[in-house]
């Protein structure tokens, strides 16, 4: 009997064991509540942050869930400024019936130490407790193999009494337009069929980038990924980019048509020219003196 409880005991141990390393190789994942920085605002701040363990991550996916008394009438606001993610194929959204945050991003390069996700704006009218879970997620290493890395995340539970459950301001905090960060011109056979794109970048410190779009001539494209396509490869047209942030903000920039080189050498001929006008009647001068 005892060598049967020993046996047991082993094996308990085993498993604690494994629960435990499997934990600590994992990516963590932390749900931390900061000070709000607006004075008229009520909701409580989370930040959703995740720390790689020193592995390289580039691309994170999940479900964040929200349950208690206090989660059925909860107001969810996100902003993705100063984000590790920069490039979002699922924009973090709430859902009211599941009561959930899903998204999916990632980030060229990857990132190797804990950084901000997101950060949730959290308000109920009802005065009680709601908890803020991780159900499930992945992230996946930047090894260019698509190498999954599972995620180890805890519960917080967020108290809302009656004087802070007011809903939170309707007036956006986020006040400031976004910023272009770059807007490069290439060609590169290996992508877009060898056609020239323009990429380009803007952050927003705050609420975080929700979209852009690209005017070519009459014709307007919105973008999500931060590439755009020449429709007429000769760029004959300016391109207008416009950056819009979660909040409404925006910020416009152009990327001026490119001048034909036909332009170019007649401009060239045409300075040439003049210049040696110039000199012959200068040196034409001289000799009659």
């Amino acid at each position: 009997m005892r060598q049967k409880y020993s046996y047991l005991i082993v094996l308990i141990m085993s498993f604690a064991f494994l629960v435990s390393a499997n934990s600590v190789s994992a990516a963590e994942l932390v749900f931390k509540v900061v000070p709000n920085p607006a004075a008229d605002d009520s909701a409580t701040i989370v930040e959703v942050r995740l720390d790689p363990q020193s592995k390289n991550l580039n691309v994170v996916e999940g479900v964040i869930k929200f349950q208690g008394e206090a989660a059925d009438k909860l107001s969810v606001a996100i902003e993705t400024g100063g984000s590790a993610l920069t490039l979002w194929t699922s924009a973090p959204q709430y859902s009211s019936t599941e009561k959930a945050v899903r998204f999916a991003g990632g980030v060229p390069g990857g990132f190797n130490q804990e950084s901000l996700l997101l950060r949730l704006r959290l308000a109920s009218p009802s005065a009680g407790t709601a908890s803020v879970s991780w159900i499930g997620g992945t992230a996946y290493l930047n090894d260019g193999q698509g190498t999954k890395e599972n995620i180890f995340a805890k519960s917080t539970n967020i108290s809302f009494s009656p004087s802070d459950s007011a809903a939170p301001s309707s007036e956006p905090l986020d006040k400031a337009a976004p910023n272009f960060q770059y807007i490069d011109i290439g060609r590169d056979a290996s992508v877009y069929e060898g056609k020239y794109f323009v990429s380009f970048s803007a952050t927003d410190d705050l609420s975080g980038i929700a979209r852009y779009t690209v005017k070519e001539g009459d014709e307007i494209t919105e973008v999500s990924d931060g590439a755009y396509v020449f429709k007429d490869q000769n760029r004959r047209q300016s391109l207008t980019i416009t950056a819009y942030d979660q909040a409404g903000n925006s910020r416009v920039t152009e990327v001026p048509a490119r001048t034909p080189r036909l332009l170019y050498v007649i401009i060239l001929l045409l300075v040439i020219g003049i210049g040696l006008f110039i000199l012959f009647h200068v040196f034409r001068k001289k000799n009659k003196k």
